[in-house]
Parts: C-alpha cells; sequence; structure tokens
C-alpha cells in the first residue's frame, strides 16, 4: 500500500510541476506581447506542444528549453522553480 501512496505522490507533484510551469510559461509569453503562434514560432516549437505545456499538460523538453533559453530572455531556473527573476540579468 506505501508504494501505491508514493506513486500517487509523486503524480500529484508531477501534475502540479507541469501546471506551475505552464503558468509561468504563459505569464512570460504575455510579457513578450507575442501571441502564441508568434511565441511558438520564436521558440521553434508547434502550436499543440505551446498549448499542453502552457495548460499544464506536457513539461517542458530538454531541447525546448534550450530553445526558451537561445531565443529568449527567460531565466530557465524562474520558469522551473519560481526562483529569481522571470528574465535573465
Amino acid at each position: 500500500m506505501a508504494t501505491t501512496n508514493s506513486k500517487n505522490d509523486q503524480m500529484q507533484k508531477t501534475e502540479k510541476f507541469k501546471k506551475t510551469v505552464g503558468k509561468r510559461l504563459r505569464t512570460f509569453r504575455k510579457h513578450t506581447g507575442l501571441n502564441v503562434a508568434g511565441f511558438a514560432k520564436k521558440i521553434r516549437i508547434g502550436l499543440g506542444t505551446l498549448s499542453e505545456l502552457e495548460n499544464g499538460i506536457s513539461a517542458p523538453s530538454a531541447q525546448t528549453l534550450a530553445n526558451l533559453h537561445l531565443y529568449t530572455e527567460i531565466n530557465i531556473a524562474w520558469l522551473l522553480t519560481n526562483k529569481g527573476n522571470m528574465l535573465r540579468g
């Protein structure tokens, strides 16, 4: 039974992580002034992928994180942990 509870706890943490990262990503996108299509193009991902990220359905892949770093000024540590400033400084 403890294993089931542990798995459930981990699943809940993963879901919460995806949702909070998605909210922060949406906040950053809106800060840039870009619409969904423009932002997806800027960071070189599909519209569906961005939608899934912003809605907490999926977490960003390593490639998406790399693209965010390369093509925007987002602070990846802030995106993933909510610590520090939204923008790299």
